[in-house]
C-alpha cells in the first residue's frame, strides 16, 4: 500500500494494494516540490511466484509478479484523488511543479546482458520527460 504518514500519527492510505482484487504494489512515491501532488508507480502482476537464485534455492521469503506492467499514477492531496497519468512507465520524479521524469522499455530496445555465455534479452529502460497538463 502507499500511505501518507502525518506528524500526528495518522495514516491515509492513497492506494490499497492490500485487500485489492488486483495482485499490485504501489511504490517510488514522489512529493512534487510546491507539495501538493504525489507522483507514484502502480506495478500489477497476473500472478505471484516465489522467486529462486541460480541455484534453485529461495533469495528471501518473498514474492514477485509474474507479467508485471507498470503505470505511473498522481496523487492530488487536496482532493484526495489518484488518476493515472502514463502507461508502461515507471520510477516518476518531479524536475518542477508540473514537470516529470520517468522511466520506460517503450523503445524496444535490448541490452545484451549473458551469463556463462548465455544471451537473455532484457529491455532498456529509457529515461523520458514530460509535462503535466491540466484537464
Amino acid at each position: 500500500d502507499l500511505v501518507i504518514d502525518d506528524q500526528n500519527g495518522n495514516v491515509k492510505v492513497i492506494y490499497d494494494c492490500t485487500t485489492s482484487a488486483v495482485i499490485c504494489a504501489a511504490h517510488d512515491a514522489r512529493v512534487s516540490p510546491d507539495g501538493q501532488r504525489i507522483l507514484f508507480t502502480l506495478a500489477k502482476g497476473n500472478s505471484l511466484y516465489a522467486p529462486k537464485s541460480w541455484a534453485d534455492g529461495p533469495y528471501l521469503p518473498a514474492i514477485e509478479f509474474q507479467g508485471a506492467q507498470y503505470e505511473i499514477w498522481l496523487y492530488e492531496i487536496a482532493t484526495q484523488k489518484a488518476s493515472l497519468v502514463e502507461s508502461g512507465a515507471r520510477q516518476p520524479d518531479w524536475c518542477g511543479d508540473s514537470c516529470l521524469v520517468f522511466t520506460s522499455d517503450r523503445a524496444g530496445d535490448y541490452s545484451p546482458w549473458s551469463s556463462a555465455g548465455n544471451y537473455y534479452p532484457m529491455k532498456s529502460l529509457h529515461v523520458y520527460r514530460a509535462e503535466l497538463v491540466a484537464q
